[in-house]
């Protein structure tokens, strides 16, 4: 009878060593490296959108990108809430094809409702003809406004590894008048008014602990100057839509274009830099084990010039939670936990492993081990054994 070369012992060490090399192998390579209803009269604050980079194209609710195909790169608009805005980024193609990332990396920004306070009265003339001057009084509100920029987080790590570097977002404040409302029926005075944003300050900032390395947006600091600009696409009403009514109480009624500068508009917009905004990504053995998504605050003071009868204007601050950064500690058997789910969602099932709850990685690393083991040590002993002795 013949015998093999090998004992069971030495079977037993080749295989456990050709286990290593594909467990190890694995882990190298799994990973890498607006129509919208009126709310409250006055200004009212949102994302209008953002560029893809510092002069490229602009993206919008009215112009969305195109969701790249499977194996492409590119943005996606996730979420055109105004107030809750998210758009994200597609990884590359050597992401997706050599270390299987698939996922997209998504900026959320997160507006609050502006509620004001008065700063003073104001009056002045405005020439409306040669020989006819019109005598304007309004009042200047300073304005609060809270608005949070953050990486979406998630529970394993398939949130992204993108980070976005010299991005624009575009913030819009437009003001909000409820176009029905009368002042006096029996006088026919409408009680239509006009604003426009006039200045916007940072009036609190700060970077959330735990943010990370990519964390920076700018403006980073109090009491910095938002300039503000005029694009062709405005929201709210204009100055042209009121009309002219002779004779009428400017005070009841808005007449004709009585701005004290010409330049004023009823919508302007503010730019913010993603200057290096994203993830911080931490690896080991080609594989995430941890990551820090970065959460940065605004307070901002918008000075805002009011003239005509307001119906309902917003006076009282709402609570609002800054938002935090997040890290997700994931450990070195993610990859194993993720390779299952991905074998599970391809049989239609749920993964057995999640089971197991905080030791869900390492129960699949032990599986896979042993699985891999098994299907070693079985060709190990099939072909060895038909191996003859010399």
């Amino acid at each position: 009878m013949e015998k093999s070369y090998f004992s069971v012992m030495d079977r037993l060490l080749v295989a456990l060593f050709l286990t290593a090399l594909i467990v190890f192998s694995y882990a190298g390579v799994y990973y890498r490296p607006l129509s919208i209803l009126p709310a409250e009269e006055g200004l009212t604050v949102g994302v209008y959108g953002w560029q893809d980079s510092l002069y490229g194209e602009l993206y919008s609710s009215k112009n969305p990108p195109t969701t790249p195909s499977k194996w492409a790169e590119g943005w996606e608009l996730v979420s055109d809430d105004p107030h809750v805005y998210i758009f994200g980024y597609w990884h590359t193609f050597t992401q997706k094809a050599v270390y299987r990332y698939w996922e997209r990396t998504d900026v959320r920004i997160e507006v609050g409702q502006p509620w004001r306070e008065k700063y003073q009265d104001i009056e002045y003339w405005v020439e409306v003809s040669p020989d006819e001057y019109v005598h304007v009084k309004g009042e200047v509100w300073i304005y609060h406004v809270d608005l949070d920029f953050s990486i979406v987080s998630r529970e394993k790590p398939d949130a992204g590894i993108h980070v976005y570097e010299n991005i624009p977002v575009w913030i819009c404040f437009a003001t909000t008048v409820w176009d029905r409302s009368l002042r006096d029926p029996e006088s026919g005075a409408a009680g239509r008014a006009w604003g426009a944003p006039i200045s916007v300050y940072v009036e609190g900032f700060k970077v959330q602990r735990g943010s990370g390395e990519h964390s920076l947006i700018e403006p980073s600091a109090i009491g910095r100057f938002i300039t503000l600009y005029d694009e062709p696409s405005t929201a709210g009403a204009t100055i042209d839509d009121l009309g002219l009514h002779e004779g009428a109480d400017l005070n009841e009624t808005l007449a004709g274009d009585l701005r004290p500068d010409s330049r004023m508009t009823t919508a302007t917009y503010g730019r913010w830099l993603l200057v290096e905004f994203g993830p911080d990504t931490k690896w080991s053995w080609g594989s995430i084990v941890s990551q820090k998504f970065p959460a940065v605050n605004y307070k901002l003071k918008v000075y805002y010039l009011a003239m005509g009868k307001w119906t309902f204007t917003k006076e009282e601050q709402e609570e609002w939670e800054d938002r935090e950064a997040d890290q997700r500690r994931y450990g070195w058997f993610a990859p194993w936990i993720n390779l299952w789910d991905g074998v599970a969602r391809a049989l239609g099932m749920a993964n057995p492993f999640r089971m197991f709850g905080p030791w869900a990685g390492f129960a699949a690393f032990i599986a896979f081990v042993l699985i891999v083991f098994g299907i070693v040590y079985l060709i190990l002993t099939v072909f060895l054994e038909r191996l003859p002795i010399v």
